[in-house]
C-alpha cells in the first residue's frame, strides 16, 4: 500500500496589541490525500489476479480567532456601524476610478472579518456589476467571508442575470451552492 499526502496550509496572524488588545486571525487551508491498493491473488503460487485501486480524499477548512488580552477590545461598537442596505434599487453605479478606490480600502483592511465590513460600508449606497463583485470577492482569503459580501452584493448589482459568474470567486463547491441557495429564496 502506497500513501502521498499532500497538504497546502495557509495561515495568518496578525497582532494589535500594547499590553492590553486583541489578537486576531484567519487560518484556512486545503488537504489532499491519495492511496494507492494492489492486490495480488495467488493459486499454487501462480498470480491468477492482480487489482489496483487509487482513493483519493480532499477538503478544506477556515477559521477565524480573537484572543483578548486584559482588557482590551479592538471590535466596532455597534453605533459605529452605519445601517447597511443589503437590498436597494440600483440607481447609482460606481465609476471604473471608484471601484479601484473600493478595491484598494479593502485590500488594505488586515483580517477577511474587516475587509468585509468595508466593502459592505462603501457599495452601502451604491450599485456594481457582477464582475465588479466578482474583483472584489478575489480580495478576500476566507469563502465565509467570500459568500457574506456576494449575499449583501446580491442586493447592489445591476445584472443580476449575471450574478452566477461570482461564484467563480469560491474556493469550494459547497459555497458556491450556500450562494445558490441563498438566491433562490429571494
Amino acid at each position: 500500500m502506497k500513501r502521498t499526502i499532500g497538504i497546502f496550509l495557509m495561515g495568518l496572524l496578525l497582532v494589535g496589541c500594547e499590553g492590553n488588545g486583541t489578537i486576531s486571525g484567519e487560518m484556512s487551508g486545503k488537504y489532499e490525500s491519495t492511496t494507492t491498493h494492489s492486490y495480488t491473488e495467488k493459486v499454487n503460487g501462480k498470480t491468477v489476479k492482480e487489482t489496483n485501486s487509487k482513493t483519493t480524499s480532499s477538503g478544506g477548512f477556515e477559521n477565524d480567532f480573537n484572543v483578548v488580552i486584559g482588557n482590551g477590545d479592538t471590535t466596532l461598537a455597534q453605533n459605529e456601524i452605519p445601517v447597511l442596505n443589503p437590498k436597494i434599487s440600483c440607481t447609482k453605479q460606481l465609476s471604473l476610478e471608484d471601484v479601484e478606490v473600493l478595491k484598494t480600502k479593502v485590500s488594505q483592511a488586515h483580517l477577511d472579518k474587516n475587509r468585509v465590513l468595508t466593502a459592505k460600508i462603501l457599495i452601502n449606497d451604491w450599485c456594481l456589476t457582477s464582475n465588479q463583485v466578482r474583483d472584489v470577492l478575489a480580495l478576500f482569503t476566507m469563502d465565509k467571508y467570500r459568500l457574506e459580501f456576494a449575499k449583501f452584493a446580491y442586493g447592489h448589482v445591476t445584472d443580476r442575470i449575471n450574478y452566477g459568474r461570482v461564484k467563480d470567486a469560491f474556493s469550494f463547491d459547497a459555497t458556491k451552492q450556500l450562494l445558490d441557495n441563498y438566491i433562490n429564496t429571494l
